[in-house]
């Protein structure tokens, strides 16, 4: 147990997904399913500019993942001063069939300033290449570029991951 234990942890740790620190990152659309643009096909990285942003790409619903959003939604709204923003993109999941879901666990976890959305390709947006294995992708961005990448495979996140992507947030726009 303590080698398949160790193994994942190695492998969550050379997980490589989605644009690396230091490239841009290209804009993509996709169809909004909570927040002031719901129902739309939006580019938030269109929208962000040269901003600072936090880009979550998710193939799953998971419970890691709500703390995350939920965090980062708090500081969203204590922040709403400063230009930075943030968004979920569920990708691989078909829209209309799991918009339902996608809008139960925003509102399970809170969120009022994070906005959530699909895009139905499994790949997600192209120019990103997201690894397969990538259950969650994070991307710190600012000034047309990716600050800070962090990968995990299902079941990688950890509240210790949570807690150090929050403070790398947190530096972002201060």
């Amino acid at each position: 147990m303590h080698l398949l234990c160790l193994f994942l942890c190695l492998a969550a740790a050379d997980l490589t997904s989605g644009p690396q620190p230091g490239k841009k990152y290209g804009p993509y659309t996709f169809l909004i399913a909570t927040g002031p643009n719901r129902g739309t096909s939006h580019c938030y990285v269109c929208e962000t500019g040269d901003d600072p942003a936090v880009i979550i790409l998710a193939r799953s619903t998971s419970e890691p993942l709500g703390e995350l959003t939920k965090q980062l939604d708090r500081h969203l709204s204590k922040t709403q001063a400063s230009k930075l923003r943030g968004w979920v993109t569920f990708v691989g999941m078909k829209q209309p069939a799991k918009e339902p879901e996608v809008v139960q666990w925003s509102k399970k976890q809170g969120l009022r300033s994070l906005p959530v959305g699909i895009f139905e390709s499994p790949a997600g947006p192209p120019s990103y290449k997201l690894h397969a294995d990538a259950d969650i992708t994070v991307l710190l961005v600012k000034e047309s570029k990716v600050v800070h990448n962090f990968a995990f495979p299902a079941k990688g996140l950890t509240v210790a991951d949570v807690k150090k992507m929050m403070e790398q947030v947190k530096k972002l726009a201060p």
